[in-house]
């Protein structure tokens, strides 16, 4: 079964500071829990006079939101990348590898993004856990 499908937790999620960061174990982003990236397009409606009376649609920018959440860490460096990027108004690079043996160019993308917001969220008897609400700044990368 497994071979027919792409398994989510099978993908290497790393976090880092600069674009040209080696990926390595310890950037992995630790306590993963999910991780979400929605990519969108911008339309441009158009109507006109003596038409069917359908409207069209004209792709125009892209962008791409997402999150990512999970379980605090203690010393972890890869959530600290996140803590400082949001601290410090600063982006950071997220690099999904689906197939690390595949060759360079085909292995999966890297991404430049912004955090819009962090949640910080406590409850009684459970594990701190942390939220970030992320802005693509362009286009992915492949790696």
């Amino acid at each position: 079964m497994s071979d027919e499908y792409h398994l989510a937790h099978l993908d290497d999620i790393h976090v880092t500071a600069t674009a040209d960061e080696e990926l390595s174990e310890s950037n992995k982003l630790e306590a993963l829990r999910s991780f979400k990236l929605t990519e969108t397009t911008e339309q441009v409606e158009q109507k006109f006079l003596n038409s069917d009376g359908w409207t069209r649609n004209t792709p125009t920018f892209k962008s791409a939101s997402g999150t990512f959440s999970g379980d605090v860490k203690k010393n972890s460096d890869s959530q600290a990348v996140l803590v400082n990027a949001n601290r410090n108004r600063r982006s950071f690079f997220v690099t999904v590898i689906k197939s690390s043996t595949a060759s360079a160019g085909s292995r999966g993308e890297r991404w430049e993004l912004v955090i819009e917001s962090a949640e910080d969220p406590r409850e009684a008897g459970q594990l701190v856990t942390y939220s970030y609400s992320v802005k693509a700044n362009g286009a992915p990368t492949a790696v």
